[in-house]
């Protein structure tokens, strides 16, 4: 279905079949470029009715040197956060389309529109693809390339979760792996730090955290990132579950540069087939405590070292949610939690674009709930928690605050 004025009232009678019988339990959208309030109309119609309708807020890139070269017009950036916002007081999930590779897109623009792209809304997720030169494409002709200097593989490519098949047809494309631009080295690079934070914020293992460390003392998450990045690249043996992490993204990595697949599998998972985030996510999960030490002990040196106070009780507080929310094979499906601080209250409030709570210590206890149920096997687990670019975590239920004695 193409989204637009037209479409609203069948959006509506969608919902109230899906009300009244129960189907169809998803309904596939394409929407409309540049159309973001007919969309946001759209996609809330469909909300109501129980059917997920994720809104496109499709940028492509960030730097308008890059728009220009592709030949494409953005909405304004100011009308592009307006309808994130919107749409996250609606609860309709949006999500920001980058593709890495493109013309004119440097390392420098590249990343910093990834820093754009992670807002504080847990309704909206990025998604980043590789740059693919299709045949009869203007970026594809000798002038483009010539005029570019495109550096490519011609890579086996699939979609992610899906099952390798022996002897199966492989499908070839053409990925963009340096330009003029953006040289080889740093496509690796950026390559890197947008797995990285799919990894830790679009699937939001470190979202709540990362959310919290940027409101409350002014952290940059770019520098935040590339700092973790340096860390495990110079200390991995500190870090074993982290750099194993991005072990996997540089193994994905170095199957495309040399024209292999840019997708890899998992000893835990058969032959489920992951993109590179989504393999880096698996290991984190499998091992998902020793996960959270690292980050203890990387957060709390970052904060000491650039002279951050954090009481770590608060802290301390701030993980056990940010580790709460977060579903494994291993995790039962409903858990009871107690704080010291209105750590609960203020995330809810952040991460809905709510007006801001003060933090202050508050007896609380929040119970959350995966209401998809457990999945015990890891492969079974991916399929049905791994859509693209996110992790489905579990949902708050309630939030209750003991009375003073």
């Amino acid at each position: 279905m193409r989204t637009g004025t037209a479409n609203k009232p069948f959006a509506e009678k969608i919902a109230q079949l899906k009300l009244a019988q129960g189907y169809p339990r998803f309904f596939m959208v394409n929407w409309m470029k540049n159309s973001s309030a007919k969309i946001l109309r759209t996609a809330e119609a469909l909300s109501r009715g129980g059917i997920p309708a994720r809104m496109t807020l499709s940028r492509q890139s960030f730097s308008e040197e890059t728009l220009d070269a592709i030949k494409r017009k953005n909405i304004q950036l100011s009308t592009y956060d307006e309808m994130k916002h919107e749409a996250a007081k609606q609860s309709v999930a949006s999500y920001t389309e980058l593709i890495l590779g493109l013309p004119n897109d440097s390392y420098e623009s590249f990343v910093s529109g990834i820093e754009k792209a992670m807002d504080p809304h847990l309704t909206h997720v990025f998604i980043v693809y590789l740059c693919r030169l299709l045949d009869g494409t203007e970026m594809s002709t000798i002038a483009d390339r010539q005029k570019y200097q495109y550096q490519t593989r011609v890579c086996k490519v699939g979609f992610g979760r899906s099952e390798y098949i022996a002897n199966g047809v492989d499908e070839l494309e053409e990925i963009i792996i340096g330009s003029a631009a953006m040289p080889t080295e740093d496509w690796r690079r950026a390559h890197t730090f947008a797995n990285l934070a799919l990894v830790l914020y679009n699937c939001r293992l470190a979202f709540f955290l990362f959310n919290y460390l940027r409101q409350e003392h002014g952290v940059s998450l770019r520098q935040l990132l590339e700092s973790l990045i340096a860390t495990l690249e110079h200390e991995p043996q500190r870090f074993p579950a982290l750099a194993k992490a991005m072990a996997a993204i540089r193994e994905c990595q170095q199957s495309i540069l040399n024209q292999g697949s840019s997708l890899l599998t998992l000893e835990m998972t058969g032959n489920l087939l992951f993109e590179a985030h989504e393999a880096a996510c698996v290991l984190l999960l499998d091992q998902l405590d020793a996960c959270y030490r690292e980050l203890w002990a990387f957060v709390t040196s970052r904060l000491a070292a650039e002279g951050c106070a954090a009481d770590p009780t608060l802290l301390r507080d701030l993980f056990v949610y940010q580790r709460a929310l977060i579903p494994t094979w291993r995790t039962p499906p409903r858990q009871t939690l107690s704080f010291d601080w209105n750590v609960p209250q203020y995330v809810q409030a952040l991460c809905a674009g709510r007006e801001p709570i003060v933090l202050e210590r508050c007896r609380t206890v929040m119970t959350v709930e995966d209401k998809m149920g457990a999945f015990h096997d890891p492969a079974e687990f991916s399929r049905q928690k791994l859509p693209v670019a996110m992790l489905k975590i579990a949902e708050v239920t309630t939030i209750t605050t003991a009375q003073p004695p």
